[in-house]
């Protein structure tokens, strides 16, 4: 259940599943369509990047998103898959009355729903959502294996005839914190937490944090705050 500050409640229920291998990402888009008819898209010029818009994030603004990403969202998804994955727990979840299970639902405000004197304002009609908990296999024998979360998230918003789909997705790791002390290396790191400080592993280790630690993995420094993958 969640509350919206700009007036929609919403009530989201779901099924559980677990599979071998990893998720099953289906591709989604943020292009609108007819209200109720989903077939009927309604394409906008500033989703194609290679026209200019003020409407727009300014492209350094952009960095690392291409037009196949703005097509679609759920490509980030697919190209933070790393490794092998062993198993994947899925959690679908939606705010539809009867699916995957009954009881869901959205109510808006009557700001939202308009009035007999003004048109109605954006209203959430519908949200989805797919979560995958993987496990993934190690990059060493015997090794220990890492977990992750990725999500992708759809709400539609219906605004002036149109249904504006909201894609968001992510890609978690599951860490632990750790504070960097005197004398620390990155391969000390990993033997401490993997029982193993060869290359692939305090590389894991260096890939999480790059942005702490900086260009040089052989350089670390007492109190960073590192984050160690698990």
């Amino acid at each position: 259940m969640a509350t919206i500050p700009h007036g929609t409640s919403v009530l989201a229920q779901g099924v559980a599943s677990t599979s071998l291998g990893g998720p099953d990402i289906t591709d989604t888009n943020i292009t609108p369509f007819e209200i109720g008819n989903p077939a009927k898209l309604v394409p906008f010029p500033e989703s194609d990047l290679s026209k200019s818009s003020e409407f727009r994030t300014p492209p350094e603004g952009l960095v690392g998103i291409d037009q196949t990403i703005v097509d679609n969202p759920n490509l980030v998804l697919k190209r933070a898959l790393d490794g092998t994955i062993k198993n994947t727990v899925v959690l679908s979840v939606s705010s539809a009355t009867s699916t995957p299970v009954f009881g869901g639902g959205l109510a808006n405000t009557a700001f939202l729903e308009g009035s007999p004197n003004e048109g109605p304002n954006a209203q959430a009609a519908l949200v989805t959502a797919t979560f995958w908990i993987e496990t993934v296999e190690g990059p060493v024998a015997d090794g220990p294996d890492f977990h992750q979360l990725q999500y992708t998230q759809r709400v539609l918003l219906n605004f002036n005839t149109l249904s504006w789909p909201h894609i968001t997705v992510a890609t978690l790791q599951r860490s632990v914190p750790l504070t960097v002390k005197e004398d620390d290396t990155l391969s000390a790191i990993a033997l401490q937490f993997y029982g193993n400080g060869t290359e692939p592993l305090w590389r894991k280790i260096y890939n999480a944090n790059i942005a702490v630690i900086g260009p040089d993995p052989a350089v670390i420094t007492a109190g960073q705050q590192l984050n160690i993958p698990t």
